[in-house]
């Protein structure tokens, strides 16, 4: 059997319920009072600065450093600049000097038909004190002997010094012809070794030696004379090296067939000398052509033959 409430008892409940529910919020006020006016504020404020110095620091973003403009720095000169150099080679104080890039002879004069009376090597200098005419020889103190004086070839010179001013020095007189051959009426001599020469026929001296001949064709110049030479044999032209004539030097050029020396050319030309034009020539008298082949012994010989051509005062 269901009790049955009734309604009295229910509005007592709940009046009852009020007061308690009152009093207990007045109990809680009591021991919560509530916060004071900021504290809100306060209290969160104080937990964000907890956080953020709880929080790893990130390293402060800046603008990448961009080119640092640099003042040039300013040299305090305690001294003027030094003068700029020149490119001139200095000028030589005290006389002209001469120096050679090969042995060189010096001679009692400017020519190879002088006595020899010492030379000039590689290296070594000597004192110019003169030139010749031609400007070719030079007037220097004898490097072998002091006190003497002779010339020197300038083929291989190097000069330094002022030789502008150099004043022409008259050589001695040539020495006498010791060659065998002497030419009174053109005016030059020769000393011919161990050839045989043959002067027979006009403005041609021809020496020889075994099959081999050297023809020398002179005339004074201006002179009209039968040509010496016409025609070649078969071959080309090739550079022999040089050869001294009357203290001058010149080309000579070797005509090479089959790998065969078939003739040498003294000169290339006419040589002028003095007031002689010459034409010189070396061949083989052989009948067989293609079997001649001048050997370098006989080319020798015929240099030191020529060398010894010199001229009459």
């Amino acid at each position: 059997m269901r009790a049955k409430h009734h309604p009295l008892r229910i509005i007592l409940l709940l009046v009852i319920l009020g007061f308690t529910q009152v009093f207990c919020g007045a109990s809680n006020q009591a021991t919560n009072p509530p916060p004071a006016p900021g504290a809100v504020e306060t209290s969160v404020a104080q937990t964000l600065t907890a956080q953020q110095a709880a929080a790893p620091q990130q390293p402060a973003q800046t603008e990448p450093p961009g080119p640092q403009a640099t003042e040039p720095l300013v040299q305090m000169q305690t001294e003027p600049p030094p003068a700029p150099q020149s490119t001139e080679p200095p000028v030589q104080a005290g006389p002209p000097t001469i120096s050679v890039s090969l042995d060189t002879n010096c001679r009692a004069g400017p020519s190879v038909e002088y006595e020899k009376l010492g030379f000039l090597l590689p290296g070594e200098t000597a004192v110019v004190l003169g030139r010749s005419d031609s400007g070719d020889w030079w007037y220097i103190e004898n490097p072998r002997k002091s006190g003497e004086n002779c010339w020197l070839w300038g083929e291989y010179a190097t000069l330094q010094g002022d030789v502008a001013g150099l004043p022409p020095v008259e050589p001695p007189p040539p020495p006498a012809p010791s060659a065998s051959y002497v030419n009174e009426d053109y005016g030059f001599y020769m000393d011919t070794g161990s050839w045989s020469y043959d002067a027979t026929q006009q403005n041609v001296l021809k020496l020889s030696k075994g099959e081999y001949k050297l023809v020398i064709c002179y005339k004074k110049i201006g002179a009209s004379v039968p040509p010496c030479r016409t025609g070649l044999p078969a071959g080309d032209w090739a550079a022999g090296g040089h050869f001294t004539l009357a203290g001058n030097t010149f080309r000579k050029d070797l005509l090479v067939y089959q790998n065969r020396v078939k003739v040498a050319s003294y000169g290339g030309g006419p040589i002028q000398v003095g007031n002689l034009e010459l034409q010189i020539w070396l061949d083989s008298t052989s009948s067989n052509y293609d079997a001649v082949d001048i050997p370098k012994a006989v080319l020798d010989e015929v240099d030191a033959i020529l060398a010894t051509f010199g001229l009459l005062d």
